[in-house]
């Protein structure tokens, strides 16, 4: 990776403290790199989608655990094949063999091949580290609608009301405004984290 500008992609799901992402992203983030947050909602994967098609083979994508990948067994190994037949980087940060020894291919491709393997065997359970280890994070995170970011952004921008943005959620008031604290407290971590390690 020496002297090519690689940027590092860490894939955050709304309901994922960006902290945890901490040891792979040391892992993997040379002096050179850029570092790209991008956030999407729990069981939405279009942002994944769209940012492992245009990425590099040099880049280099962090996503959380293997739930960030799908829904079910079939989503996250349809997702891993594709890293693995394009030859490109992925990093999941509960599966530590997918960075602790280098993501330079073809370590990482062995690696993800192993894991949609496994996936696709009899019973698909893989054994994930937990990554989350805060003694703060008992409290289940909150489950966002599928539109959350287009709504909070006509939000915030005055362009719809709090009420039309409740009728348009389906969501109640006060987990409106929880959900509302939330998503700001992990955009601020977000602006932070960046800050933190001086990316762009």
């Amino acid at each position: 990776m020496k002297g090519v500008n690689v940027s590092v992609f860490l894939y955050v799901k709304f309901n994922e403290d960006i902290r945890d992402f901490d040891q792979a992203v040391s892992s993997v983030l040379g002096s050179e790199g850029d570092l790209v947050v991008i956030t999407e909602n729990r069981r939405s994967c279009r942002e994944l989608t769209k940012i492992s098609r245009q990425c590099s083979q040099e880049d280099i994508i962090v996503v959380h655990s293997l739930d960030s990948l799908g829904l079910n067994n079939e989503e996250k190994v349809a997702q891993l094949d594709f890293f693995v037949q394009n030859d490109k980087k992925l990093v999941i940060c509960s599966c530590p063999s997918t960075f602790e020894y280098g993501v330079m291919q073809p370590m990482n491709k062995a690696t993800l091949s192993t894991i949609s393997r496994m996936l696709t065997s009899e019973g698909g359970k893989i054994f994930e580290f937990p990554v989350n280890r805060r003694s703060n994070s008992g409290r289940q995170k909150l489950d966002y609608p599928d539109d959350w970011e287009e709504l909070y952004e006509l939000w915030s921008n005055e362009k719809i009301s709090s009420r039309e943005f409740l009728q348009r959620s389906g969501l109640k008031k006060a987990t409106f405004y929880n959900m509302i604290t939330e998503y700001r407290n992990g955009l601020d971590n977000i602006e932070e984290y960046i800050r933190r390690y001086k990316c762009s």
